[in-house]
C-alpha cells in the first residue's frame, strides 16, 4: 500500500481534476480494505495488477485523456468487486472463524504500572485468538514471542491454567481497571497482549469443565448491557470470549513495554511486609485447618500439601511463578507463606518488617523462632482474634521490638526495662518474653518449639472453653501462667533436657554454681515472682570483690575513649591523622555488669590459684583499659569453662554474643572435642596476619605498670575488638 500512495502522490494533477483525484483516492482505500481482510483471514490475498493500473491512469491525467480515464476507473472498481466477491467468509470477517466481532462499550481506561491505555470491549470467538502458547502448552509460533514475558511453557503454569479453568469465575473475566486482571486485553491485530493464561483458561473451561464454561456464558449475557452488548450478541457466538481491545496505535517498542507491564501481578511493586500482608489477608480459618507439616516444620512438607494448593488459589496468576519446571514448590512459594503466616499470626507492621526486609544476623534467630510458631498462632486467633484476652501476642511483639531496639543501640534488654517509668511500665509478660528471648536466642529452634506448644496449649484451651463441662485445669478459668506451666511441663515430656521452658532467666533460682533457672526457693516451693535481685540482697552478698569490681565498672567496659594525648605524634601534616592509627571508640559487648556477671567473675577468681595476686593489681589499676579488659577476658573465660562442663550460662560475655553462634554451638555440644574442633575448623592458631594480631596471651595474666595498663597498644588497639579477645582466651 505505500507504493500506491507514493505513485498517487506523484500524481500531475491539474486544475479541474478534483474529481478524478477524488475517485483514485476510492480506489485506492478499496484495494486498502481488500488486503487487510485477506490478511486478517490468514491470506496473503493481494491483487497484483493494482499498481500498473494506477501507473496507466497516471499517464491518462498527465495527458488529458478523460474519457479513456473514466473507463479504466470503471474497469478497476468491477475487478475489485470480483475480487471481493472471491474472498472467503474468514477473510471478508477478518477471522479464521469466519465469524465477525462484535464492538461493545469503548473508552475503558485500565491500568498498566503507570501507564493508562484506553480500550473497548468485544466478543470474539476464542479461536480467533491468537495466544502465545497452544491449549498443550507448546509455542505457539504465529504469536510475536518479545510480547510474552512469562514462561507457559512450564508445567507450573499448566497446572495453574487447569485450576483456574476447573474453578472459572466469570466476576474476575470482566471489569477490573487493571490490565493484569480482568478480561483479557488484545492488539487489533487479535493478538493477545495481557492475560494469555486467562484465555486459555477459558478455552479449558469450554472443552472440560461445561459447567463452568455455561455459567462464563451467562454470566455475559446477564451483564452484557454493563459491557455495551446486547445478550443476542452472546448467543451468535459459539465460544465466545469478552475482550478489551487496545485503542490507538503502538510502534514496536512501545507495544513490548505496554506488555510487560500490563502482565505485571499486583504484588510486582509491594514491598515484602506489603505482600506478606496482603497474603495474610487472604488465608481463611479454613486454610489453617489443612496446615500440616507432620511435626517436620517444613512448610513444603507433602502433608502440607492442602494448605498450599489452597493458598496458590488465592494468589492467581502470580502462582505460577512459585513452582519449578517439574512441578514442585519453589523457595519463593516457601518464602510467601512463611511470610503470610507470620503476619497472620502476629499482625505487627513493624515485627512483620523486621521479619521481611531487616537482614541484622543478631535478630535472624529471633525470627526463625517467631515464624517457626506463626502457625499455631493463626490457628489459635481462629478461634479467638483475642486469644483469651492473655495478651500473649501483644506481649510478644513488644518483647521482640525490646530486642531489635537493644540492638540497634547497643545496649542491654534489662537497660531498656529499667529506662521505663514506673508510670510507664513494661507488662510482666513481656517483661518475662524479653530476658528470655534475649537469653536463648542462640537456640531458635527450642524457643520456636517453646511458643508453638504455648500456642497449641491456648488453642486447646479455647476449644475446651467453647465445649461444655469446663476446662482442661478442672476451674472456671486459666491465668497465663497456668498455660506457661502446662507448656513447660509438655516441654519436658517431648523434649526432656534439651527443651528451653518459658521461665525468667533472671528469676531467684536453686544454689549450685550455675543456676538452672527454676524458679524455686530450694525448699520444693514455689518462688518469688520473676524478677531481678533487690538491691539489699545484692548488698548482704557483698565482698571484697564486688567493690574492685565497683572501681573497674564505670559503666564504660566496652567503650576506652582516647585523649588529645593519645593523638601526639601521629600526626601526617595539615591536621591529619594516620586512620590506622585512628581510634577507636565503642566495641559491642558489656557496657556494665549485673549481678549475674559479677556472680561468674568471683567463679573465674574462687578457681585461680594466683586470685590474690589478680585482685591486687586489678585494685592498683581499676582505672585503666587493662582492668577493664581484664574483666572482660574473665567472663569469657569463665563462659567457655562453664559451656565445655555442661553447665548453663546465665550472663553475658562478649562469647555470648550472636556472632559467636557456631562457636557457641561447638561448646555446648562437644565440651572439650567440640573446642579443638572449633580451633582447627576456624584455623584459630596460626595464619596471622600481623605478629600484633596474634597475641594470645590472656590479660588476667598481665603483670603491667601503670603506663603500660594504661596506653598498652593491645588495650586500645586491636583488642578493643570482641574477637582478638575471645581468641586468647580459647587458645590460652
Amino acid at each position: 500500500m505505500n507504493s500506491l500512495n507514493r505513485l498517487f502522490r506523484s500524481f500531475n494533477w491539474r486544475k479541474g481534476d478534483t474529481g478524478k483525484k477524488r475517485r483514485v483516492r476510492r480506489l485506492i482505500e478499496n484495494q486498502r480494505n481488500l488486503e487487510m481482510k485477506a490478511r486478517k483471514g490468514g491470506r496473503g490475498f493481494t491483487p497484483t495488477s493494482m499498481q500498473e493500473a494506477l501507473a496507466n491512469l497516471k499517464a491518462m491525467v498527465e495527458s488529458g485523456e478523460g474519457i479513456r480515464f473514466e473507463r479504466e476507473v470503471q474497469a478497476i472498481e468491477a475487478r475489485q468487486r470480483q475480487e471481493g466477491m472471491q474472498l472467503t467468509p474468514q477473510q471478508k470477517s477478518g477471522t479464521p472463524s469466519g465469524k465477525k466481532p462484535v464492538l461493545g462499550k469503548a473508552d475503558e481506561t485500565v491500568m498498566a504500572d503507570e501507564r493508562e491505555v484506553s480500550t473497548q470491549y468485544a466478543l470474539y470467538e476464542q479461536s480467533d485468538l491468537i495466544t502465545s502458547h497452544n491449549d498443550t502448552g507448546k509455542v505457539n509460533p504465529d504469536y510475536p514471542a518479545e510480547l510474552q514475558p512469562r514462561d507457559r511453557a512450564r508445567q507450573a503454569s499448566e497446572t495453574q491454567i487447569r485450576g483456574i479453568a476447573s474453578k472459572l469465575n466469570p466476576k474476575k473475566l470482566s471489569a477490573n481497571p487493571l490490565a493484569s486482571s480482568g478480561a483479557p486485553i488484545i492488539g487489533s491485530d487479535r493478538v493477545v497482549e495481557s492475560g494469555n493464561g486467562r484465555v486459555s483458561a477459558i478455552r479449558k473451561a469450554y472443552r472440560l469443565y461445561g459447567d463452568r464454561a455455561e455459567a462464563y456464558r451467562q454470566y455475559l449475557k446477564d451483564n452484557a448491557d454493563a459491557f455495551g452488548l446486547k445478550p443476542k450478541d452472546i448467543d451468535g457466538f459459539k465460544e465466545p470470549v469478552l475482550v478489551r481491545q487496545r485503542q490507538g496505535e503502538l510502534d514496536t517498542d512501545q507495544r513490548v513495554s505496554f506488555t510487560k507491564e500490563a502482565n505485571k501481578s499486583e504484588t510486582a511493586t509491594m514491598s515484602p511486609a506489603e505482600k506478606a500482608k496482603l497474603d495474610a489477608s487472604r488465608i481463611t480459618q479454613e486454610d489453617l485447618s489443612s496446615f500440616d507439616t507432620d511435626g517436620t516444620g517444613d512448610l513444603l512438607h507433602r502433608s502440607n500439601d492442602t494448605f498450599l494448593a489452597r493458598f496458590a488459589d488465592r494468589l492467581g496468576d502470580e502462582a505460577a511463578e512459585l513452582k519449578t519446571r517439574e512441578g514442585n514448590w519453589n523457595k519463593q512459594m516457601r518464602d510467601r507463606v512463611e511470610s503470610a503466616l507470620f503476619m497472620k499470626a502476629y499482625d505487627d507492621e513493624r515485627l512483620n518488617g523486621l521479619f521481611a526486609e531487616d537482614d541484622k544476623p543478631d535478630l535472624k534467630n529471633l525470627i526463625k523462632s517467631l515464624a517457626m510458631a506463626a502457625p499455631h498462632f493463626a490457628k489459635a486467633k481462629g478461634i479467638d482474634p483475642e486469644l483469651g484476652n492473655y495478651g500473649v501476642i501483644e506481649s510478644l511483639v513488644e518483647a521482640s521490638r525490646i530486642l531489635q531496639d537493644s540492638r540497634n543501640r547497643g545496649q542491654f534488654v534489662d537497660e531498656i526495662l529499667d529506662q521505663r517509668s514506673l508510670l510507664d511500665s513494661f507488662s510482666p509478660e513481656t517483661e518475662l518474653f524479653a530476658r528470655w528471648l534475649d537469653a536463648n536466642l542462640n537456640k531458635s529452634k527450642q524457643v520456636g518449639q517453646a511458643l508453638s506448644e504455648l500456642a497449641s496449649q491456648i488453642e486447646q484451651y479455647l476449644q475446651k472453653q467453647g465445649q461444655a463441662g469446663g476446662d482442661m485445669f478442672g476451674s472456671e478459668d486459666a491465668t497465663l501462667n497456668d498455660l506457661i506451666d502446662q507448656t513447660n511441663r509438655q516441654l519436658e515430656r517431648d523434649y526432656g533436657d534439651k527443651s528451653t521452658p518459658i521461665k525468667d532467666p533472671a528469676a531467684p533460682r536453686q544454689t549450685g554454681p550455675v543456676q538452672d533457672a527454676e524458679g524455686s526457693n530450694g525448699k520444693g516451693e514455689p518462688g518469688e515472682p520473676a524478677g531481678r535481685a533487690t538491691e539489699s540482697a545484692r548488698e548482704a552478698q557483698r565482698d571484697e570483690v564486688d567493690d574492685l569490681l565497683d572501681a573497674v565498672d564505670d559503666g564504660t567496659l566496652d567503650s576506652d575513649e582516647w585523649t588529645d594525648d593519645d593523638f601526639a605524634g601521629i600526626e601526617e601534616g595539615k591536621g591529619k591523622y594516620n586512620s590506622r592509627n585512628a581510634p577507636h571508640y565503642s566495641v559491642p559487648g558489656i557496657k556494665s555488669l549485673g549481678g549475674a556477671e559479677r556472680a561468674a567473675v568471683k567463679r573465674y577468681l574462687d578457681g585461680r590459684e594466683d586470685k590474690a595476686g589478680i585482685v591486687a593489681r586489678l585494685k592498683k589499676l581499676a582505672d585503666t583499659p587493662w582492668a577493664r579488659k581484664t574483666v572482660q577476658s574473665m567472663l569469657i573465660r569463665q563462659t567457655i569453662d562453664d559451656l565445655v562442663a555442661g553447665r548453663e550460662v546465665d550472663y553475658r560475655s562478649l562469647l555470648s554474643e550472636k556472632s559467636n553462634a557456631s562457636m557457641l554451638k561447638d561448646l555446648k555440644e562437644g565440651g572439650k572435642v567440640g573446642l579443638w574442633h572449633y580451633l582447627h575448623r576456624e584455623d584459630l592458631l596460626g595464619h596471622a596476619g600481623k605478629p600484633e594480631n596474634s597475641i594470645n596471651g590472656s590479660f588476667v595474666d598481665c603483670l603491667p605498670s601503670r603506663d603500660c595498663a594504661s596506653f598498652c597498644y593491645a588495650t586500645k588497639g586491636n583488642y578493643r575488638f570482641s574477637n582478638p579477645l575471645i581468641k586468647s582466651e580459647l587458645v590460652n
